[in-house]
């Protein structure tokens, strides 16, 4: 009986607070007026309502309700007002301290007004700004300290094909490339950057003895598998150096490789860091324990590596992808490998893309009746984060 009693009055209780609140007009949280979404008027006169993400030099990204993302240059827009919070960057200025405006930004005229939370308004030409951020991501890349799992972009890969008849056979191939280059944004110096990728490429094929025997002979399994693994760790000491830290794992049944290990360290630089391309070269002195399906083979060796890796991003979301290195060892010239990628990439719908691979592998001492060269055409669907 109490307890009816309780809920009786709870529910009485309710009741007069919402039309205490309804009769003077106290609205429940659920109807607080939201913010309004930004606005930008083109020179036209065309009107877009939507969020302003971001803006490089003469060219501002709005994301509009119904039209998605779209890249819009200042000189067309006659008006822009937006309710976020952004800090604006002046060219050859400060990109921290107290040169830096923050607050709201309009646009009006080809003159560009940011209103900070206190003071006066500050207006200059569209042409004086550098970069607009938005003030979340400003605090987070000054911060240096932006999450583990912040700033990652990358790609995953997977490809295969299948024979079933007198002969049966499956191959599989799968990549996985993930890169984080920290700051993320170009008005700060590069900083750090980490790349992992590992790459593997798996057949098996099951084939007859024909004719049959009696007493029948088992079938003939033939089995490949190449598979790369790697990791690299870059700090940079200014604009386009930078020292680095490498592990790579390799195993290629086609070259009767077992497992290949190398641990190496050295420098990089950045010679071409474009929107468009980018050109890495570096080198390194490393350890390598190459272990083979015939252990008399293994041997512990000391090298360098010479690399050079190359992107180039094409029209239409198309890229283009090479990389080569060559590996000589100091304590045995006869253990010299080299390896050379070359990728392509073909956007279909939204993240998803297909791409072709082109990979071979030299190794020079190989064990006996083995071939120093391994090829490997793959394609497959790719999927990209970031």
């Amino acid at each position: 009986m109490c307890l009816q009693l309780v809920v009786l009055m709870m529910g009485c209780l309710a009741a007069a607070t919402a039309f205490g609140a309804s009769g003077l007009g106290v609205k429940p949280d659920a109807d607080k007026a939201t913010p309004l979404p930004d606005e930008v008027v083109m020179a036209n006169g065309d009107r877009l309502t939507g969020t302003l993400l971001r803006g490089v030099g003469a060219t501002i990204l709005f994301k509009s309700e119904v039209a998605g993302e779209l890249m819009l240059p200042l000189a067309k827009v006659r008006e822009l007002h937006s309710g976020g919070s952004f800090a604006v960057l002046r060219k050859g200025g400060p990109v921290r301290g107290a040169g830096v405006n923050i607050g709201t930004v309009a646009v009006q005229d080809g003159q560009i007004s940011i209103r900070p939370e206190q003071g006066e308004p500050v207006t200059f030409p569209v042409g004086e700004a550098a970069y607009i951020v938005d003030r979340v991501t400003y605090e987070r890349e000054l911060s240096n300290q932006p999450g583990l799992r912040f700033g990652w972009t990358g790609a995953v890969t997977a490809g295969a094909s299948f024979v079933r008849s007198t002969n049966n056979g499956s191959t599989f191939n799968g990549a996985l490339t993930a890169v984080r280059a920290l700051p993320t944004v170009p008005w700060l110096p590069a900083r750090s950057r980490t790349s992992v990728n590992v790459t593997e490429t798996y057949g098996q094929l099951s084939e007859p003895v024909i004719p049959p025997t009696t007493p029948p002979t088992p079938n003939a399994e033939i089995k490949t598998s190449i598979f790369h693994a790697g990791m690299e760790q870059d700090r940079y000491f200014n604009r386009s150096g930078y020292a680095l830290t490498q592990m790579m794992f390799d195993h290629n049944y086609s070259q009767g490789l077992q497992l290949s290990q190398s641990y190496g360290a050295g420098l990089g630089c950045t010679l071409i860091k474009q929107a468009r391309q980018q050109l890495d070269v570096k080198g390194d002195l490393h350890y390598l324990q190459q272990g083979f399906q015939t252990p008399a083979s293994n041997q512990d060796l000391v090298g360098s590596t010479f690399a050079e890796v190359y992107t180039l991003h094409l029209p239409h979301k198309m890229a283009l992808g090479e990389n080569a290195a060559v590996l000589p060892e100091w304590n045995d010239s006869d253990a010299l490998s080299a390896n050379a990628s070359v990728s392509y990439l073909l956007p279909l719908f939204r993240r998803f893309s297909f791409t072709m691979t082109v990979t071979d592998s030299f190794l020079n001492d190989p064990p006996q009746y083995y071939k120093t060269n391994s090829f490997v055409f793959a394609t497959g669907m790719t999927y990209s984060f970031k």
